[in-house]
């Protein structure tokens, strides 16, 4: 037993540098030299001796409620066990494990520690500690030390060294009789320092923080209500509330919890970006615990990407081997593992690594939710973008000098389906940038800026003059210029060639001009001037056609020629006309240009063709193109509103009042009586209106609704609001009107 006289204790006491892990609530810290004694009473020793003693429960072993059976209520602060003291020697715990210590849950050690008690009251008698040995495993609820296995301990009175009763409170002491084996405490001992020497406790750790539970409890008497106590098990409270016990009580000594291990891993590291592939997960799940009783029933294994991996059915996994896994039971030390594996498509960019992360959990045999979770990554390998460009002219000929040539440059993204890319750069290595008008570039609809999804394509057009004598060709050459998301730059070319094909001597030239240049949608008249030039210096010329490739002949009224002076009676200018060498002639035609603003391109661009025949009889031609934009305008509509009966039968008329197109009615909606195209609306009733009309230019839509007037809102006044747009773009019109219904 251990024994520590006063300057022992003092050097304890002082030594003191951190407040016990388990503290008190309100407890007082007092200089106390003290010389503490303890007697241990192991589950199963026979008491006697104490004419005195409280009533006992029979067997083994006692606890505090065999000691005083009838309901305790141990709810008291008076003296309590604050925590282990800290050894002066080291700094550390005051504890000595005298074995291997706690291997796992459910295994035993034995253990010396010194203990602080505190008192929070003036003076306590017969102190008794009781603790858990059982660690109260098996309780419900736990009671602390108050049923199950425990240890007894009691406060010495009597110093071993002849330095006289430690603890003379009472009144036997006092008078010098022998016999009190029992020790008191008050608040001059504060803290008291407690050698205990515990065997066979239960590593138990109930609340997981990883420490060893040592559940107790502490009893006492007031004074003069205490008896002789001459064993410890006279240590028995002194009424049912006199009494503290403390469930939660921790030991540092480290009980290693039970625990499952995850071990996954993926069947390919990386894989190109884009590319979706099947690929196989395995799992491996050990009990690496040494309790050889402690088995793992395994329950749950999910993934955070692919969910329950149990399920066969699972949508998010190509096939699972782990449907078994709620069958297995692991046994511990590592050797048992349960073994399986799922598939899963997966794609990525190479920006962002793939990472799923899988979580097993189980149940040991004490009943402990076991988790643990492994995680695996695949990368992706950056893939440079694929791009395809295609070229071509229209037409590949045109007779000396040349003339307009049209090209379309189409660009792919060809790459796989996680890179799109953005078209940077369209050049010409003859005529420069396609996307702008300039040089020879003459119109161009190409822009930079588009940015592809993989499979998508773009397409643009621009035309160039090229001209020249006979024999004369270009071949040129666009090249096109890509970046992925990644940053990486591709760049694809194709070639277009276009020719001046040799024509007679003679030849004309062919000039036309449009006025005006531009007309309001849906369009309007224009009238062409065309002109034409023998060029030659020694040949004459006789007109043999004048074709439109829009209108048609421009020499007579018809179809799309509303009038024309290519004639004979008009000018110098038409069919069978003979112009001298360098000799010119012009005439006009008007005709109908009707084209929607919304069209692409919007304009239209027509060309005339002379054909003729030199006085050699070889033939000669030319042609000339015109531009007419066609510009947007604005729609316009009106509504009128008018009151027809008291149930008020409203009508509401909608007029296109737009000279240039048709336009749709999009809604009408009552600021009393809401939207009165909706059948379900209940504010109105035989409406006939509807949204989605089309209204012709010019003309007018019509419909009726009836709505309720009540006369205590006379005069009522509604409004009407009419949303029209066009199929341009524009942004729709808001016409509306109101009606007022007045009741005498």
């Amino acid at each position: 037993m251990a024994v520590w006289g006063g300057d022992k204790m003092h050097q304890l006491h002082s030594a003191r540098t951190r407040l016990p892990r388990n503290s008190c609530n309100s407890l007082v810290l007092g200089h106390a030299h003290i010389l503490v004694s303890i007697i241990l009473l192991i589950a199963g020793m026979i008491v006697s001796g104490s004419a005195n003693a409280a009533p006992q429960a029979s067997g083994d072993p006692l606890c505090m409620d065999d000691l005083f059976p009838g309901h305790l209520n141990c709810t008291a602060n008076d003296v309590a066990i604050s925590g282990v003291a800290i050894d002066p020697a080291t700094g550390n715990d005051w504890i000595t494990i005298k074995d291997d210590g706690c291997a796992y849950p459910g295994d035993t050690v034995d253990f010396d520690a010194v203990f602080e008690v505190f008192t929070n009251s003036v003076e306590r008698f017969d102190i008794g500690v009781f603790f858990a040995t059982d660690g109260d495993v098996g309780e419900s609820p736990p009671d602390g030390a108050l049923t199950g296995a425990c240890t007894v301990a009691t406060l010495p009175t009597d110093d071993p060294d002849a330095l006289g009763p430690l603890f003379g409170l009472d009144l036997d002491e006092a008078l010098g009789q022998p016999g009190d084996l029992c020790g008191d405490i008050n608040k001059g001992n504060n803290p008291m320092f407690v050698p205990v020497s515990l065997t066979g406790v239960q590593c138990a750790d109930f609340d997981n923080d990883g420490f060893l539970n040592l559940p107790n409890c502490v009893s006492w008497r007031q004074k003069g209500a205490n008896d002789m106590c001459t064993v410890s098990t006279d240590a028995y409270p002194g009424a049912p509330s006199k009494c503290r016990c403390d469930e939660g009580f921790n030991v540092p000594i480290v009980v290693p919890p039970a625990k499952l291990l995850l071990d996954k891993s993926a069947s390919v590291a990386s894989l190109d970006e884009g590319v979706p592939t099947e690929v196989v997960f395995n799992m491996k799940v050990t009990n690496p615990g040494i309790d050889p009783s402690n088995s793992v029933a395994l329950k749950n294994l999910k993934d955070d990407i692919f969910g329950d991996l149990t399920n066969s059915s699972n949508a998010l996994i190509s096939s699972t081997t782990c449907n078994s896994l709620k069958t297995r039971v692991l046994k511990a030390d590592g050797s048992d593992q349960y073994a399986c594996s799922f598939k899963a498509m997966i794609v990525g960019d190479s920006g962002t690594p793939h990472k799923n992360i899988a979580e097993v959990d189980g149940m040991d045999m004490r009943g402990n939710t076991l988790k643990d979770d492994d995680d695996a990554v695949i990368t992706f390998n950056d893939k440079l973008p694929v791009i395809a460009v295609t070229k071509t002219a229209n037409p590949t000929k045109r007779p000396e000098p040349g003339g307009s040539f049209e090209f379309t440059v189409t660009v792919k993204n060809n790459s796989n389906m996680s890179d799109p890319v953005t078209i940077d750069e369209l050049m010409d290595d003859i005529h420069g940038d396609i996307t702008q008008v300039q040089g020879t570039i003459t119109a161009t609809n190409c822009v930079t800026g588009q940015a592809l999804d993989p499979g998508q394509t773009y397409t643009c057009k621009f035309s160039i003059d090229f001209l020249g004598k006979p024999g004369d060709s270009e071949t040129d050459t666009v090249t096109a210029k890509a970046t992925d998301d990644e940053g990486n730059q591709v760049s694809r070319s194709d070639f277009a060639k276009v020719e001046i094909e040799n024509v007679a001597a003679a030849g004309i030239t062919v000039t036309k001009k449009a006025n005006p240049t531009s007309v309001d949608e849906p369009g309007a008249n224009v009238t062409f001037t065309v002109t034409v030039k023998n060029d030659s210096t020694v040949d004459y010329v006789t007109i043999d056609s004048m074709m439109d490739d829009v209108h048609g002949n421009i020499t007579s009224v018809g179809g799309d020629i509303l009038s024309t002076t290519c004639t004979s009676a008009a000018s110098s200018c038409y069919v069978g006309s003979t112009l001298a060498p360098q000799a010119s002639c012009s005439c006009s035609f008007t005709s109908f240009v009707g084209l929607d603003a919304s069209a692409e391109p919007p304009y239209e661009k027509d060309t005339v063709t002379v054909k003729g025949t030199d006085d050699d009889g070889e033939s000669v031609e030319n042609f000339a193109s015109a531009l007419v934009n066609v510009n947007n305008v604005l729609p316009s509509a009106t509504v009128a509103k008018s009151v027809k009966s008291a149930v008020v039968t409203y009508t509401v008329v909608v007029t296109n009042t737009s000279a240039v197109e048709d336009l749709t009615l999009n809604g009408l909606n009552d600021d009393k009586f809401g939207d009165l195209t909706d059948g379900s609306n209940t504010k109105i009733n035989n409406s006939t209106c509807n949204k989605g009309v089309t209204i012709l230019k010019g003309k007018t839509y019509t419909c009726q609704f009836d709505g309720v007037v009540d006369a205590a809102d006379s005069p009522h006044t509604n409004k009407v609001t009419a949303t029209v747009g066009d199929n341009d773009g524009s942004a729709p019109v808001t016409p509306s009107d109101t009606a007022t219904v007045s009741f005498p």
